[in-house]
Protein backbone atom coordinates (compact mmCIF):
# COMPACT_ATOMS: atom_id res chain seq x y z
CA UNK A 1 0.00 0.00 0.00
CA UNK A 2 1.27 3.52 -1.06
CA UNK A 3 1.44 5.51 2.51
CA UNK A 4 -0.70 8.54 0.72
CA UNK A 5 -3.58 6.26 0.50
CA UNK A 6 -3.44 5.59 4.29
CA UNK A 7 -1.25 3.23 6.35
CA UNK A 8 0.84 4.00 8.68
CA UNK A 9 3.38 1.67 9.82
CA UNK A 10 2.56 0.31 13.65
CA UNK A 11 -1.09 1.80 13.44
CA UNK A 12 -2.93 -0.61 12.16
CA UNK A 13 -2.30 -3.07 14.96
CA UNK A 14 -2.51 -5.16 17.50
CA UNK A 15 -3.81 -8.00 14.65
CA UNK A 16 -6.31 -10.17 15.29
CA UNK A 17 -3.28 -12.82 15.52
CA UNK A 18 -1.24 -10.50 17.63
CA UNK A 19 -4.35 -10.48 19.73
CA UNK A 20 -4.60 -13.79 19.63
CA UNK A 21 -1.12 -14.69 20.50
CA UNK A 22 -1.26 -12.09 23.90
CA UNK A 23 -4.28 -14.08 24.89
CA UNK A 24 -2.66 -17.20 24.71
CA UNK A 25 0.41 -16.25 25.94
CA UNK A 26 -1.22 -14.92 29.13
CA UNK A 27 -3.43 -17.96 29.57
CA UNK A 28 -0.01 -20.10 29.72
CA UNK A 29 1.61 -17.63 31.97
CA UNK A 30 -1.41 -17.33 34.29
CA UNK A 31 -1.87 -21.41 34.03
CA UNK A 32 2.01 -21.58 35.51
CA UNK A 33 1.33 -19.23 38.15
CA UNK A 34 3.38 -16.28 36.79
CA UNK A 35 1.42 -13.55 37.03
CA UNK A 36 1.81 -10.48 39.61
CA UNK A 37 -0.69 -7.50 39.33
CA UNK A 38 0.67 -3.90 37.90
CA UNK A 39 -0.77 -2.05 40.81
CA UNK A 40 -1.18 -4.65 44.09
CA UNK A 41 -3.57 -2.30 45.77
CA UNK A 42 -5.71 -1.40 42.60
CA UNK A 43 -5.84 -5.05 41.28
CA UNK A 44 -6.80 -5.96 45.27
CA UNK A 45 -9.76 -3.65 44.86
CA UNK A 46 -10.80 -5.40 41.84
CA UNK A 47 -11.16 -8.66 43.29
CA UNK A 48 -12.68 -7.54 46.84
CA UNK A 49 -15.61 -5.81 44.39
CA UNK A 50 -15.69 -9.36 41.89
CA UNK A 51 -16.37 -11.20 45.55
CA UNK A 52 -18.82 -8.76 46.38
CA UNK A 53 -20.92 -8.58 43.69
CA UNK A 54 -20.39 -12.90 42.36
CA UNK A 55 -20.31 -13.96 45.87
CA UNK A 56 -17.09 -15.38 44.91
CA UNK A 57 -13.86 -16.52 46.60
CA UNK A 58 -10.79 -13.87 45.84
CA UNK A 59 -8.56 -15.15 49.20
CA UNK A 60 -6.29 -17.59 47.91
CA UNK A 61 -3.65 -17.25 44.72
CA UNK A 62 -5.62 -20.54 43.34
CA UNK A 63 -9.29 -17.94 43.62
CA UNK A 64 -7.54 -15.49 41.62
CA UNK A 65 -5.97 -17.58 39.03
CA UNK A 66 -9.45 -19.32 38.81
CA UNK A 67 -10.93 -16.02 38.03
CA UNK A 68 -8.18 -14.68 36.15
CA UNK A 69 -8.46 -17.90 33.67
CA UNK A 70 -11.73 -17.68 33.47
CA UNK A 71 -11.86 -14.10 31.91
CA UNK A 72 -8.87 -14.75 29.51
CA UNK A 73 -10.23 -18.28 28.14
CA UNK A 74 -13.81 -16.23 27.29
CA UNK A 75 -11.79 -13.35 25.64
CA UNK A 76 -11.03 -12.57 22.10
CA UNK A 77 -9.28 -10.75 19.54
CA UNK A 78 -13.01 -9.37 18.67
CA UNK A 79 -13.72 -8.08 22.42
CA UNK A 80 -10.29 -5.76 22.21
CA UNK A 81 -11.09 -2.57 22.71
CA UNK A 82 -7.81 -0.89 23.51
CA UNK A 83 -5.56 1.41 20.97
CA UNK A 84 -4.09 1.04 17.79
CA UNK A 85 -1.25 0.85 18.17
CA UNK A 86 -1.98 -0.32 22.18
CA UNK A 87 -1.29 2.40 25.01
CA UNK A 88 1.83 1.99 27.00
CA UNK A 89 1.49 1.45 30.87
CA UNK A 90 2.85 3.87 33.13
CA UNK A 91 2.91 1.70 35.99
CA UNK A 92 5.79 1.53 37.42
CA UNK A 93 6.83 -1.59 37.04
CA UNK A 94 5.05 -1.84 33.58
CA UNK A 95 6.17 1.37 32.59
CA UNK A 96 6.63 1.17 28.84
CA UNK A 97 4.87 -2.21 28.45
CA UNK A 98 1.82 -2.59 25.85
CA UNK A 99 -1.86 -2.55 27.27
CA UNK A 100 -4.35 -4.96 25.92
CA UNK A 101 -8.11 -4.05 26.95
CA UNK A 102 -11.14 -6.32 26.79
CA UNK A 103 -14.73 -5.35 27.17
CA UNK A 104 -16.99 -8.52 26.56
CA UNK A 105 -20.33 -10.21 27.78
CA UNK A 106 -19.16 -12.97 29.97
CA UNK A 107 -21.06 -16.46 29.54
CA UNK A 108 -19.40 -17.55 32.79
CA UNK A 109 -21.82 -18.33 36.02
CA UNK A 110 -18.69 -16.94 37.77
CA UNK A 111 -19.26 -13.49 36.10
CA UNK A 112 -23.25 -14.03 36.32
CA UNK A 113 -23.30 -13.81 32.91
CA UNK A 114 -22.28 -9.81 32.91
CA UNK A 115 -20.53 -7.42 31.11
CA UNK A 116 -16.51 -7.65 32.03
CA UNK A 117 -13.80 -5.98 31.77
CA UNK A 118 -9.79 -7.00 31.69
CA UNK A 119 -6.79 -5.19 31.12
CA UNK A 120 -3.51 -6.91 31.44
CA UNK A 121 0.22 -6.19 29.47
CA UNK A 122 2.98 -8.67 28.84
CA UNK A 123 6.80 -8.17 28.41
CA UNK A 124 7.53 -8.66 24.65
CA UNK A 125 5.57 -11.38 23.18
CA UNK A 126 5.13 -13.19 26.56
CA UNK A 127 7.48 -15.82 26.22
CA UNK A 128 8.49 -15.12 29.80
CA UNK A 129 6.59 -14.33 32.25
CA UNK A 130 5.17 -12.72 34.64
CA UNK A 131 1.62 -11.54 32.83
CA UNK A 132 0.80 -8.51 34.77
CA UNK A 133 -2.63 -7.92 35.40
CA UNK A 134 -3.90 -4.17 35.38
CA UNK A 135 -7.48 -4.51 35.90
CA UNK A 136 -10.19 -7.52 36.10
CA UNK A 137 -13.90 -6.14 37.08
CA UNK A 138 -17.57 -5.75 35.53
CA UNK A 139 -17.36 -3.23 33.04
CA UNK A 140 -17.78 0.31 34.33
CA UNK A 141 -19.32 2.45 31.84
CA UNK A 142 -18.67 5.77 31.49
CA UNK A 143 -20.60 8.12 32.86
CA UNK A 144 -22.25 11.09 30.68
CA UNK A 145 -21.45 14.45 31.59
CA UNK A 146 -24.03 17.48 30.85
Amino acid sequence: MIPSQGYVPGVHRPSYRELWNKLVAAIRLVREGDWAPANPGHLLANFDELAEKFEIETTTDDDKALILLTALREVTPKHYIGDCPPELSLEICTGGYELFVFRWKSESDLFKKSVMYLKFSLIGKGEKGPAFIHSIHPDHPAKATN
